[in-house]
């Protein structure tokens, strides 16, 4: 007999997803697996989502910032994913909000060595300054949701819209954040 179906949650970061998430808890409730690390680049492997899926055969929907690669099963189960996109201005708000919130409790050294050492203290210009000034792999730096699906792409495309395009296109549902309410009903 086949394995039941799941619903992947893709969570952008600063996409509404912790809202999306909780919404996935609360109807799943133990049936939902939350998959997140404390490291900013950590991507798991397809092999070790499959070992996961196919120990926690309960499970009918997972969240995660952490999985980059959409194959359309794993573990033997069908995934269908879904995801939220967000205005870009508007997601690099969330994230300068968020992280001067809550600079003193991130743990993530990956995500400490991409931001500003004062941080809290800066502007959004100045914050924003010193991501476009850093040339190296900082959240921000680029599109950030271009990036988040095709930094781990295998064959590292030259036109990364046009692969994170197709990425979602691959996906059963894709929302706007801005729209939620609406994006659901439909």
């Amino acid at each position: 007999m086949a394995s039941a179906p799941m619903i992947g949650h893709i969570h952008i970061p600063k996409c509404a997803g912790t809202a999306f998430r909780r919404l996935l808890e609360r109807y799943f409730g133990p049936r939902h697996l939350s998959l997140y690390v404390d490291d900013t680049y950590y991507v798991y492997s397809n092999e070790d989502l499959a070992r996961c899926f196919l120990e926690h055969s309960e499970v009918r929907a997972f969240s995660s910032h952490h999985m980059q690669r959409f194959p359309p099963q794993l573990g033997g189960r069908d995934l269908y994913y879904v995801t939220f996109l967000r205005n870009p201005i508007q997601q690099f708000i969330s994230y300068n909000t968020h992280v001067k919130k809550y600079y003193g409790a991130i743990t993530s050294e990956s995500l400490l060595q991409a931001l500003p050492p004062e941080a809290p203290r800066l502007t959004s210009r100045e914050f924003a300054r010193w991501i476009l000034t850093h040339d190296r792999n900082i959240p921000f730096r680029e599109n950030y949701t271009v990036n988040f699906f095709t930094r781990h792409a295998l064959d590292a495309p030259a036109d990364r819209l046009t692969a994170a395009k197709s990425f979602l296109g691959g996906f059963f549902f894709v929302g706007i954040a801005e729209r939620m309410d609406e994006s659901i009903r439909r």
